[in-house]
């Protein structure tokens, strides 16, 4: 599981790349965030707090019990994104570092996670056809439709800089359409959208 310092940094980052590719939008829903996070919705949560706490973001349609619908990066936490050197030292977060993974490209990294190779990618995404091809009771055309947005997911993953929208409309669509290889898939898309911040 992810640290509180890389989640930190990794909503901050989403957010900034949120509002630069879409400045008059109301920010992120919790949905998609969690998705982007790949952790428990309370540790989510304790995170937007805290980076609220900070006037990092700034969050809409809260409750008492701190459940926000959206959260939006403010003008400050633009500013501390710009300028991580300025800000490293009153935002430990910031401190994450990216790093060069081979033939990965860029991947967020704190500690000594592993990093995921363009072999490991391509052998994941094989299961993932195979399973598709195994499964019964599933048309010809969703079978051929599965592998396009597949294919189209993996060349997207193994950019340098995958265009986070993209991966994240092709495994909506996966998970609504094609659960049965979300389990296989899980890792691979969480590190590639976190590669695309």
């Amino acid at each position: 599981m992810s640290s509180n310092k890389e989640i930190r940094y990794m909503i901050l980052k989403t957010l900034y790349t949120h509002f630069h590719e879409n400045p008059a939008s109301m920010g992120i829903g919790r949905t998609t965030m969690l998705e982007v996070l790949n952790v428990l919705e309370n540790i989510m949560d304790a995170n937007v707090l805290y980076l609220k706490q900070k006037h990092l973001v700034s969050s809409s349609g809260v409750s008492v019990a701190f459940i926000w619908k959206s959260v939006k990066i403010t003008a400050f936490g633009i500013d501390v994104i710009e300028n991580k050197e300025k800000y490293k030292d009153q935002f430990p977060f910031m401190q994450v570092q990216i790093v060069q993974g081979n033939n990965y490209g860029n991947i967020a990294q704190a500690g000594a996670d592993s990093q995921v190779t363009i072999t490991q990618i391509s052998e994941t995404f094989q299961k993932a056809r195979d399973l598709t091809k195994a499964t019964t009771g599933i048309s010809e055309d969703l079978i051929e439709e599965v592998n396009d947005k597949l294919t189209t997911l993996e060349q997207e993953i193994n950019k340098n800089e995958p265009e986070l929208g993209k991966v994240q409309k092709i495994w909506k669509w996966l998970k609504g359409n094609a659960s049965w290889v979300v389990p296989i898939l899980k890792d691979i898309i969480m590190e590639g959208m976190k590669k695309g911040i």
